[in-house]
């Protein structure tokens, strides 16, 4: 009795024991893609297109020279600052990867002609303008100023999807935050650059 309870019994409590475990692995499975579905159901295209226009704007996925031109063309126009010489360090021009998590940028030294009021209402025009940047250093006089802005990019990390994974939504802190970008200055159209009739533009690739 007890060789039959071991040679038979034994295994088909083991047996039912792991259906049972593969059955509740079934059902979590099942439970996770339908809230996927009921998530990618809900999702409303022409918004998600709108926020990733804004976050790449506000956060290139490369060197993005024609919007850091438009950036300084409307900061200037809004606060009458003219813009003479100005020249970009622009790195590595190999292929783009994605680095980590660490935020790339384009370091562009840029002269500004105007008083101080108006140099200011620049520098404040420049942080409300995409894409975002810095101002690392300043050098003031009574009517011009040089100064040194970084530019921020980040290429977009690989997308890695299983369908053992969860999806999730765009947080409310992410959706206020999207839609502070979305007030800044250059969702405006793009404007001509008022340089300095005096001025020459120079890139310095190294």
């Amino acid at each position: 009795s007890l060789f039959l309870f071991i040679k038979f019994i034994v295994p088909q409590i083991q047996g039912l024991i792991r259906i049972k475990q593969e059955t509740k692995a079934s059902y979590d499975k099942l439970n996770l893609l339908k809230n996927n579905l009921q998530i990618l159901t809900n999702l409303n295209n022409s918004d998600l297109d709108n926020q990733l226009q804004i976050v790449t704007r506000a956060l290139p996925i490369g060197k993005d020279f024609n919007g850091i031109l438009n950036a300084l063309s409307i900061a200037s126009q809004k606060t009458g600052a003219s813009l003479g010489n100005f020249s970009f360090q622009v790195g590595d021009l190999s292929v783009l990867k994605d680095v980590g998590g660490k935020y790339l940028f384009l370091k562009l030294d840029l002269s500004v002609s105007g008083d101080v009021v108006t140099v200011n209402n620049f520098i404040n025009a420049i942080d409300n303008t995409l894409p975002l940047s810095q101002i690392t250093n300043i050098e003031m006089s009574i009517r011009s100023s040089t100064m040194t802005i970084v530019f921020y990019y980040k290429p977009l990390p690989p997308i890695v999807y299983s369908e053992n994974s969860p999806l999730s939504v765009i947080s409310k802190k992410d959706l206020v935050l999207v839609e502070k970008l979305s007030s800044f200055n250059n969702l405006l159209p793009s404007l001509e650059v008022p340089f300095a009739s005096s001025a020459s533009t120079s890139a310095n690739p190294f």
